[in-house]
């Protein structure tokens, strides 16, 4: 128990195990700059304890577990995000459980949680317990923790690109925001006026700056708007979501880089994986198939134009 404890050094953590027979445990963690993703297999009952400083504010989910769940006191249902923000708090299970985390910088969490909600988090939100959350959007959040983890694992150089790591950063508080508030009534949209102008300015900004680092708490920023009524106002007027628009922004940056590298002779070699994470695509084989299905031809064959 004690190689787990230090395995996460700074959140004082104790585990007691609480049913006979050999323990198999298994640790896997990220850490991105503002946000620590991990996933812990622990393979019999325990007890664990945690207070970890304030400046963290830690989110899990569960994929799967045997018996029943007390969180902090209280019954944890795998629907459920655990939300250990209270100061310590501890968890009770029987027999194996598998989870994963984000633990994020809280004063960062706090800043890009209110410009995708256009206000400040709720207060709930800093309280140890869990919160439920709608299938799909605990889904999402659940294969994002995972596939990051696996990214760094098999391509552990991702973590040395800056932009690589900012965007995981992004998809992983917006998804968690999202995760936060799938069961909330949800707040209404702007006006049209504010609305237009919110989504007219960020479509200018990414004209402006399409090879910046932009997320789209970014956007809301930029836009004066939350989330809803940015998405609300891309669909409205391009008929895409802010993410999807992103993505083709990023698309035909890609796009534009390779057939430049592609025109030139004179400089050093770029490689279709330098273009891809330049643009914020850390997945090369979804990248390789979304390029080749909107432009017709493998990012490789536009790079080997004459």
């Amino acid at each position: 128990m004690h190689e787990l404890a230090a395995a996460q050094p700074g959140k004082n953590r104790r585990y007691i195990q609480l049913e006979p027979g050999p323990m198999e445990a298994e640790l896997v963690d990220a850490r991105l700059g503002s946000v620590q993703v991990f996933r812990e297999r622990l393979g019999a009952g325990m007890f664990v304890e945690a207070a970890p400083p304030a400046s963290l504010l830690p989110f899990g989910i569960i994929l799967s577990a045997r018996g029943d769940i007390r969180f902090c006191g209280r019954d944890l249902h795998p629907a459920n995000v655990a939300q250990a923000a209270g100061g310590g708090w501890d968890i009770r299970f029987d027999g194996p459980i598998d989870y994963v985390s984000c633990v994020f910088q809280r004063a960062w969490f706090e800043h890009e949680a209110s410009a995708l909600l256009g206000h400040a988090p709720f207060d709930d939100w800093f309280r140890n317990g869990g919160r439920p959350a709608s299938s799909s959007a605990i889904g999402h959040l659940r294969t994002m923790i995972t596939r990051t983890l696996e990214r760094m694992m098999h391509q552990p150089s991702l973590l040395a690109d800056d932009r690589t790591r900012k965007a995981l950063e992004a998809e992983l508080v917006r998804l968690t925001v999202g995760a936060l508030t799938s069961t909330d009534v949800p707040t209404p949209v702007a006006a049209y006026g504010r609305r237009r102008r919110g989504v007219r300015r960020a479509i200018e900004y990414l004209t402006d700056h399409p090879d910046a680092d932009t997320t789209v708490a970014g956007l809301c920023s930029v836009g004066e708007i939350s989330e809803r009524t940015l998405e609300y106002g891309f669909r409205e007027d391009l008929g895409v979501t802010p993410v999807r628009f992103l993505k083709l922004v990023r698309l035909n940056g890609a796009r534009r880089d390779l057939l430049r590298a592609a025109g030139c002779s004179s400089e050093p070699p770029t490689t279709v994986t330098e273009i891809a994470l330049r643009w914020g695509f850390f997945e090369f084989g979804r990248f390789a198939g979304e390029y080749r299905r909107f432009f017709g031809e493998r990012p490789s064959e536009t790079l080997r134009r004459p």
